[in-house]
């Protein structure tokens, strides 16, 4: 997203979500049955975020927020999003944020 200064902590937690992005949702998932895909991974998009470095996390320390506030935060996110790679149409399903709350 726009330029953020991190700490050791949350670079640490940045990366702990990285290895769970790569194991979990891009790991292949018995209960997963998409009928039209071979691809069974939880999330089939994530990896190719990651790999084409678009895989974005935004740290959102509001803990307790209610379900409005919650969303009005989402919300806020969508033209910072929309400002960042990949531009081209045909690759805007290579571009992931997760919002960290």
């Amino acid at each position: 997203m726009s330029h953020a200064i991190l700490d050791p902590r949350m670079l640490k937690i940045a990366n702990e979500i990285l290895e769970w992005a790569r194991t979990f949702l891009m790991a292949e998932n018995p209960e997963v049955k998409r009928p039209y895909s071979a691809n069974q991974s939880v999330c089939p998009f994530v990896r190719e975020s990651v790999e084409t470095n678009s895989f974005y996390l935004a740290f959102q320390p509001c803990i307790g927020a209610e379900e409005r506030q919650i969303r009005n935060i989402l919300l806020e996110y969508i033209d910072e999003f929309r400002r960042q790679p990949p531009f081209d149409p045909h690759l805007q399903h290579k571009k992931c944020l997760l919002v960290v709350f």
